[in-house]
């Protein structure tokens, strides 16, 4: 696959309904402790993710990174 029918792809699939919420529900995060998020709307903070793909040996790849560990938040994420 390239990069070209990997954007085909998304775009069709991008414009499909979602599974149904039992389908949802059980692709879901369980988390080992209950999740509690009291955050506002009004506090939010905008964020983004940005992935870089990249093809070689006709296939896609993507970069990963791991954070240090003397950074404040989600260190060795």
């Amino acid at each position: 696959m390239n990069l070209i029918v990997l954007k085909e792809k998304l775009t069709k699939r991008l414009k499909l309904n979602l599974p149904d919420m039992k389908t949802q529900l059980r692709m879901l995060v369980k988390p080992d402790k209950p999740f509690n998020f009291d955050n506002k709307a009004q506090d939010a903070i905008p964020a983004a993710v940005l992935i870089l793909l990249f093809e070689q040996d006709d296939d896609i790849h993507f970069v990963m990174t791991e954070r240090t560990h003397t950074v404040e938040h989600h260190r060795g994420q």
